[in-house]
């Protein structure tokens, strides 16, 4: 690699560094951004402003709430018509606190396998120094009859705390068995959880 080249790679990475610090000093300075040094950060209301934990620049925030679950559009695999579909992530009826959510199959029409095997994805709204993504945090998968109710698939993720509001979301993939399907994930609204992973 060229002294030029090397030198250009640098320079790069000096400035994305430098925007970012400049992003977060921005935030500080407005008083959108409040740090706590300790392991679950401040709040704001009802929602976490910012976080320090044991993983440097990581933090997860609630950006905003939907609700109400996921259901795609009908989907044709052959001569099956089916559905996929997903709840709000929620905290787990069971011991120890966590966020939950279940994803399942549902039928429209036409000549479908017995059974789907169901794959169902947690994610939170996780936020670096550069930007703000969604981040699986868990997810959980079964061979299902259609219709939901006990024929379901679970993705739990237990919290590390349950006093600030993280956004969170599920996602879900159908695939038929013995069917080719075409791929795809269905994801649902964010919700608000409190529930730090």
């Amino acid at each position: 690699m060229a002294a030029a080249e090397r030198a250009a790679g640098k320079f790069i990475a000096i400035t994305a560094l430098g925007l970012g610090l400049l992003k977060v000093y921005r935030l500080l300075a407005s008083g959108a951004l409040t740090l706590d040094l300790g392991a679950y950060g401040t709040t704001s209301g009802s929602s976490t402003v910012g976080r320090i934990s044991g993983r440097p620049g990581r933090s997860f925030e609630d950006p905003g709430s939907g609700g109400g679950g996921a259901e795609s559009d009908p989907i044709t695999a052959g001569d099956c018509t089916y559905r996929q579909a997903v709840d709000d992530p929620h905290i787990s009826s069971t011991g120890p606190a966590a966020t939950s959510v279940h994803g399942w199959w549902l039928y429209a029409s036409g000549t479908c396998p017995s059974q789907a095997h169901v794959t169902v994805y947690l994610q939170a709204y996780r936020c670096e120094w550069w930007g703000c993504f969604w981040e699986t945090e868990a997810s959980g998968s079964a061979d299902v009859y259609a219709g939901g109710g006990s024929q379901i698939a679970t993705a739990r993720r237990e919290c590390s705390a349950t006093d600030h509001a993280v956004g969170w979301r599920g996602g879900v993939d159908v695939d038929l068995i013995g069917i080719s399907d075409p791929g795809g994930i269905t994801y649902g609204p964010s919700v608000t959880v409190y529930c730090t992973p």
